[in-house]
C-alpha cells in the first residue's frame, strides 16, 4: 500500500510542484542553482507582500532607476528583497527585479514562454 501511495504522490504532486508558479528550474540553461534559488525566494517574497507589490513593479521599466522611492511600497520591497541579509548586491537586486517586473507585466506562463 505504501508503494502505491508513493507512486501516486510522485506522479501527481511532484509533477504539480515542478510546474507551479515560482519554480525557476526551467532557467537551468541560463542561470546556476544559486540564481534560481534567489529568484524563487524573491518571487515568494513578492507574493507574500501581495498584489500591491506586483502592481508597483509593473509600472517601471527599470525598477532601480525609475521607481518612486518616496512610495512606501518601494521601501517594503527593498527591505524584504534587496537587503544584504538576502545576499543581494545592487546588480543582482536590479536583475532580480527585472524578472519580477516581467512576471508582473506578462504573467507567469507568458514569462516562462519567453525563455
Amino acid at each position: 500500500m505504501y508503494i502505491i501511495h508513493k507512486k501516486i504522490f510522485s506522479m501527481c504532486v511532484l509533477e504539480e510542484l515542478k510546474n507551479r508558479p515560482g519554480n525557476f528550474n526551467f532557467l537551468e540553461h541560463y542561470y546556476d542553482e544559486q540564481w534560481k534559488n534567489m529568484l524563487e525566494r524573491d518571487y515568494r517574497v513578492m507574493n507574500k507582500i501581495g498584489t500591491d507589490a506586483w502592481n508597483f513593479v509593473k509600472k517601471y521599466d527599470d525598477f532601480i532607476w525609475e521607481a518612486n522611492r518616496l512610495d512606501p511600497m518601494y521601501k517594503t520591497i527593498l527591505d524584504n528583497i534587496g537587503s544584504i541579509k538576502n545576499f543581494h548586491n545592487g546588480r543582482s537586486f536590479n536583475k532580480s527585479m527585472y524578472h519580477m517586473t516581467m512576471i508582473a507585466r506578462h504573467g507567469w506562463e507568458n514569462y516562462k514562454s519567453m525563455f
